[in-house]
């Protein structure tokens, strides 16, 4: 199954400057980054979750007015530009390895594994950037990051996504999340964050978010 999907930049005004046209040329992009939790709600939906942990690699960036076609293939949703893949989903039946994340309400002030962050309370709406509940929902990992860290551009690359009941807009949810590694890479430094994101008692879903904090 396809779908063909014009790509929209909805966060140029985002205190992460890489979805700006003028910062993303400093890095050598072409243009403004489409947000990856918007190409995420391009690919996948709620029954897709529904059906085990899945595993979102973002590979290539993605630019306003880019056509992306959207292949499913039974446990694997492809985003595709020009025949080359800039994202993939893949479902499979593992669940996350977490451990249990106290709330907290004080900032964290670093970036060492182990450090709890500032939960995040709201209810859940849409965005410019996240119009569907799973985009919305995976929105909610980079508000706690950047809720307690002052960043300068940074990307999103990857997330593991298990889901445990169904979110609606209007729930009030809490996202409580602890720093899980922290590491460089080719001069660029990376985050990884395990997330819960929860409606009272009921938990929705667990998330493993990795983005390059330091490019």
């Amino acid at each position: 199954m396809t779908a063909e999907v014009i790509a929209r930049n909805g966060a140029p005004d985002s205190e992460n400057r890489i979805h700006s046209d003028e910062v993303a040329r400093q890095y050598g992009f072409l243009a403004a980054l489409v947000p990856g939790v918007t190409v995420y709600g391009y690919m996948v939906s709620q029954e897709f979750l529904e059906r085990g942990t899945v595993h979102v690699r973002l590979l290539k960036p993605v630019f306003d007015g880019d056509h992306l076609r959207i292949r499913t293939d039974a446990d694997t949703v492809t985003a595709e530009r020009d025949g080359e893949a800039c994202a993939v989903a893949r479902v499979d039946g593992e669940p996350l390895d977490f451990g249990p994340i106290i709330a907290a309400t004080s900032n964290g002030q670093s970036m060492d594994p182990g450090t709890i962050l500032e939960t995040v309370r709201q209810p859940l709406a849409p965005s410019a950037a996240s119009d569907n509940i799973p985009a919305g929902l995976l929105e909610l990992a980079n508000r706690i990051l950047m809720r307690n860290y002052r960043l300068g551009p940074w990307m999103h690359i990857s997330s593991d996504v298990q889901t445990f009941s169904r979110a609606q807009w209007g729930d009030d949810v809490e996202a409580r999340a602890v720093i899980r590694d922290r590491f460089e890479k080719k001069g660029r430094e990376f985050v990884v964050l395990d997330v819960e994101v929860a409606s009272g008692e009921r938990l929705i879903q667990r998330i493993r978010h990795t983005a390059i904090c330091r490019m």
